[in-house]
């Protein structure tokens, strides 16, 4: 799968998640939820797209690429937090769903 592909893929698939774990909070909480997956998706494009060719290349497996996503947990919880007064519960909710999401296509596109 081509970088841009698979970043069209992860930005389309984050924003339906965002917008069904928070549709009731409001545009702007599903907009900030989104933002902070996205930009970290961005600033480390490479790095997802090393990990992909690693998966497929089978020098690591998905529980590495799961715990090297949720290194990049309190990131993102930071950027919410700080745009929103998100609770933690849900806020940790939404990045781990969104971690399981990425882990899986990136897995899917082997």
């Amino acid at each position: 799968m081509k970088s841009t592909d698979l970043m069209n893929r992860l930005t389309t698939e984050i924003g339906q998640l965002a917008q069904q774990q928070f549709k009731q909070y409001g545009r702007q909480t599903v907009t900030i939820a989104f933002n902070a997956i996205v930009n970290v998706i961005q600033q480390d494009q490479q790095q997802f797209l090393q990990w992909q060719q690693q998966l497929q290349q089978g020098l690591i497996d998905a529980e590495e690429v799961q715990w090297l996503l949720e290194a990049k947990q309190d990131l993102i919880d930071l950027q919410i937090l700080q745009q929103q007064g998100l609770k933690q519960i849900e806020m940790d909710r939404f990045v781990n769903n969104s971690v399981e999401l990425i882990l899986k296509i990136l897995q899917t596109t082997i």
